[in-house]
């Protein structure tokens, strides 16, 4: 399988957003992602999971929940998943409906150059082996193995780490999405920068994190385009909002259905059934949602199947 990248475009790639559990209300986000194709995965009490079951590449978000925060996060794929899908901005109003705070942004984008010139390039401009993202000179390290097709070194440099308030990743997208998912990409690597909330990160920034992203990535031996403007912290600011283009219930059922991963695999076990599998699983589904109405039980459908095969 191969993939296209959208080269050069900044996009957030990871997003966590923190309430506080007594000013959150979950049904109408736990509504829209399902509406989106996302099933639903309560085996946690304290931990809602939200995933494509037969399809890792559209990523999961999730709501973890204690007594005394609530958080959402979301992986990259899913945020690629649902800007494809048109339903992106629907994502930050429901987050921004309720006084938050954003706890983290993965600002990204992706370039085609080949990741050994680009350590080769990073560790001659940084001979002392670290890198300054603000006030900071963060450590870099790097994991790498020889890859298979030419032998060369490659794999991720990191600058910084998890407990500093900015940090950064750069490493060869298209060995990952080959060794992950046997998914071929023209030559790519991903340069990522990780905001904390303590910087003073917004919704308005996971919508467009051009300006959040090129406050450092000048650091990381990328030219910074015209035009750019300065970034500005949010501050007190405590989330962005912006109207949410309807989406009638018909239609969120509708998406919910036609996305879903489980109806595929019901039909494929109710075809191993046999003609009349589909009226089984159609019937098992009336006989959950409307107790009563259904006028063809399951019984008598596997009663007429057993005896078209004793004929």
């Amino acid at each position: 399988m191969t993939l296209q990248s959208n080269y050069n475009s900044i996009f957030t790639d990871f997003l966590s957003v923190t309430f506080n559990p007594d000013h959150f209300e979950e049904q109408e986000l736990i509504i829209f992602l399902c509406s989106c194709g996302y099933h639903l995965d309560k085996s946690q009490e304290s931990v809602l999971k939200f995933q494509f079951e037969l399809d890792p590449l559209r990523g999961f978000c999730g709501l973890k929940k204690t007594s005394s925060w609530v958080r959402f996060t979301a992986s990259g794929k899913a945020l690629d998943y649902l800007r494809k899908l048109g339903q992106y901005e629907n994502l930050l109003f429901h987050l921004s409906t309720f006084p938050h705070t954003v706890t983290r942004i993965d600002a990204t984008i992706d370039v085609p150059r080949d990741f050994p010139a680009v350590l080769r390039a990073i560790k001659r401009q940084y001979k002392d082996g670290s890198v300054k993202l603000g006030r900071q000179g963060l450590k870099v390290t790097t994991t790498l193995s020889k890859r298979d097709s030419d032998g060369l070194n490659s794999g991720t440099l990191y600058i910084g780490g998890r407990r500093n308030q900015v940090y950064a990743k750069i490493y060869d997208k298209t060995l990952e999405m080959f060794d992950r998912f046997k998914i071929t990409l023209p030559t790519t690597t991903r340069y990522e920068i990780s905001f904390r909330s303590t910087v003073g990160i917004t919704l308005k920034d996971a919508h467009d994190p051009t300006s959040l992203f090129w406050m450092y990535g000048e650091q990381l031996l990328l030219k910074k385009p015209k035009g750019v403007s300065e970034w500005v912290s949010g501050g007190e600011y405590i989330g962005w909002r912006k109207d949410m283009n309807e989406v009638l219930p018909y239609d969120k059922l509708r998406r919910s259905i036609e996305e879903s991963q489980a109806l595929n695999s019901w039909k494929v076990v109710a075809d191993s059934m046999g003609a009349n599998g589909r009226q089984v699983l159609l019937n098992l589904l009336v006989k959950d949602i409307v107790p009563g109405r259904n006028e063809l039980t399951e019984v008598n459908l596997l009663e007429h199947m057993q005896k078209g095969v004793q004929q």
